[in-house]
């Protein structure tokens, strides 16, 4: 997953742990997307998902704005 900055440059990128229904959970090296923020994957099937909670140091859970079809464990 990839949160963008309001200048559209893609700042930060994380990978998913967990989908449950329409709810995400992704893991993230760097800094936290803030929550409210917008993340999207890479891949050609867009999944858009809303950060909702910050659920520890490197781990968010949001919910998703689109189908997750398509969508894995792992992915960016």
């Amino acid at each position: 997953m990839v949160a963008s900055s309001s200048g559209g440059l893609k700042t930060q990128s994380g990978k998913v742990l967990s989908i449950r229904g329409s709810v995400v959970e992704c893991c993230f090296n760097s800094i936290l997307p803030e929550i409210g923020r917008v993340l999207e994957t890479r891949s050609d099937a867009r999944v858009v998902v809303e950060v909702l909670q910050h659920v520890s140091n490197d781990r968010v859970r949001g919910i998703a704005l689109t189908p997750t079809r398509g969508l894995k464990r792992g992915q960016e």
